[in-house]
């Protein structure tokens, strides 16, 4: 949903992403899943 939102504004910085990945591993996501959603997305969003 973050990413649906904010990401083709190009207003998810380098921070942004590392409070994302945080917060996600805070929920049990590994690293590995945070890096595997971020590709997606960037793929989804054309970037």
């Amino acid at each position: 949903a973050v990413l649906s939102a904010h990401g083709r504004c190009g207003c998810l910085t380098e921070a942004h992403i590392g409070r994302l990945f945080t917060a996600a591993q805070a929920r049990g996501e590994s690293v590995r899943h945070c890096t595997d959603a971020w590709s997606n997305a960037h793929t989804a969003l054309g970037m």
